[in-house]
């Protein structure tokens, strides 16, 4: 089937669609002319619009699932901050509290003193005060004290009771009792000659950098 060419604007041949004809085509041939020009259609509508657009929603798809991801992420991690602060602040709350429990140098002689009082308070007789080398541990040195005193049982046994009570931390170890004068009588208390080791503790401050010392200028080459 033929076309005529007619001459359109600027001489251009246009094809003319022979209607007449193709009105006498059967109804079978109008049915698959109608379907190939649809199909026609439908192709460039999928292959222009459809999938450049399919393409943009499946990588801004991607986008969002990817996004989705990090902000979870970040919540997670936000969420373990929190807590991880609040971990901190409890933990330097606890430091704090226990170095209040840590007397400083300047408080030393006063608490041995504080001991001493505290044995002839409670009845004591003192053979040993005597302060032992210092050993450093991190942050804080042990301060230990060999002391010797004789008394009654009781009395050793108030002694240490108020040296438990004290506001500083002070440990009593190493403890040995031996009769120092025995009860002539049934109604005589016996004297105790005691020995032990009573250890305190104190905060060991950082070292300041030393005052007066300046660093040298590296002198400057001279130009020539």
């Amino acid at each position: 089937m033929a076309l005529d060419v007619k001459k359109g604007l600027g001489g251009v041949k246009l094809p003319v669609i022979p209607w007449g004809k193709l009105s006498k085509l059967s109804k079978a041939h109008k049915l698959l002319i109608a379907v190939a020009i649809f199909g026609a259609l439908w192709g460039c509508f999928v292959w222009f619009l459809y999938m450049p657009q399919t393409e943009k929603i499946t990588k801004l798809r991607g986008d969002l699932n990817s996004a989705k991801t990090k902000l979870a992420r970040l919540k997670n991690v936000e969420k373990n901050l929190r807590a991880f602060k609040k971990k901190y602040r409890d933990t330097e709350l606890k430091f704090k509290q226990a170095l209040n429990l840590l007397p400083d140098k300047h408080e030393i002689p006063t608490l041995l003193s504080s001991l001493e009082n505290l044995g002839a308070q409670s009845g004591l007789e003192f053979l040993l005060f005597q302060p032992q080398k210092e050993v450093n541990r991190n942050f804080y040195a042990e301060i230990p004290l060999k002391i010797e005193v004789t008394g009654p049982f009781h009395n050793v046994g108030t002694f240490f009771d108020k040296v438990s009570r004290l506001s500083r931390i002070v440990n009593i170890g190493n403890v040995k009792m031996t009769a120092a004068k025995a009860a002539k009588t049934k109604s005589d208390t016996v004297i105790l000659k005691t020995s032990c080791t009573a250890t305190t503790y104190k905060f060991i401050e950082a070292k300041e950098p030393e005052k007066g010392k300046k660093r040298k200028k590296k002198r400057r080459p001279k130009r020539k």
